[in-house]
C-alpha cells in the first residue's frame, strides 16, 4: 500500500527529482527516474503539476501538506498519475498526489 494522501493505490513511479520546469517562478512539472520496483510501473516520467495537485511531505508525525515550490532536483517522491498517460518515453502524465519521502 502507497503512503500518498488517503489513497491505498501503489504509486505510479517513485524516483527522484533530476529536473524541473518552472516558467513564471511556479513548479509546472518535474522529470522523475528511478527504478521499477515490484510495486511500480515506471522508471521514467516526466509530471505536470496542476492546480488539483495534491503534494504532502512525509514526516515523523504523518504527512503535512506542502506547495509545489517545495519541489527541488534531488528530492525523492512518490508519484500517483491521474487522467491520461501519454505512452512516450519517458511518459507524460498529470500528477494527482506526490509524497516527498526523506
Amino acid at each position: 500500500a502507497s503512503a500518498l494522501g488517503e489513497h491505498t493505490k501503489n504509486p505510479h513511479i517513485r524516483g527522484t527529482i533530476i529536473d524541473i520546469s518552472t516558467p513564471e517562478g511556479r513548479v509546472h512539472g518535474f522529470v522523475v527516474e528511478g527504478v521499477i520496483e515490484s510495486d511500480t510501473e515506471f522508471d521514467k516520467a516526466f509530471i505536470g503539476v496542476t492546480e488539483t495537485t495534491r503534494i504532502y511531505l512525509q514526516t515523523d508525525s504523518g504527512y503535512e501538506a506542502v506547495d509545489p515550490n517545495r519541489l527541488t532536483v534531488g528530492m525523492k517522491v512518490e508519484v500517483l498519475f491521474t487522467g491520461i498517460v501519454l505512452e512516450s518515453y519517458p511518459v507524460q502524465a498529470k500528477a494527482d498526489e506526490i509524497l516527498i519521502i526523506p
